[in-house]
């Protein structure tokens, strides 16, 4: 999971972008792991471990309990 603040000016495209230089840094840590997380301030995209940026989608089903106004509050607690 890579999180970025936009009080650093990051989003998730430069979390994706840092997921993609473990996976080749460090494979190792990514062997156990199904999927990736990247998030902004304001969105959450998921995607397969090594699926190149287009892959990732936005978390957009959650069952009725989980669900909340915010989309990353929403797919948090869906996780």
């Amino acid at each position: 999971m890579e999180l970025k603040s936009l009080a650093q000016d990051n989003d998730y495209y430069d979390a994706i972008s840092d997921l993609h230089a473990y996976e080749e840094d460090i494979p190792r840590l990514f062997v156990p792991g199904l999927f990736n997380i990247a998030t902004g301030s304001t969105e959450l995209r998921y995607g397969g471990v090594g699926a190149p940026t287009q892959f990732y989608m936005k978390w957009a089903d959650a069952p009725p309990e989980y669900a909340d106004k915010n989309d990353n509050k929403q797919a948090i607690k869906a996780l």
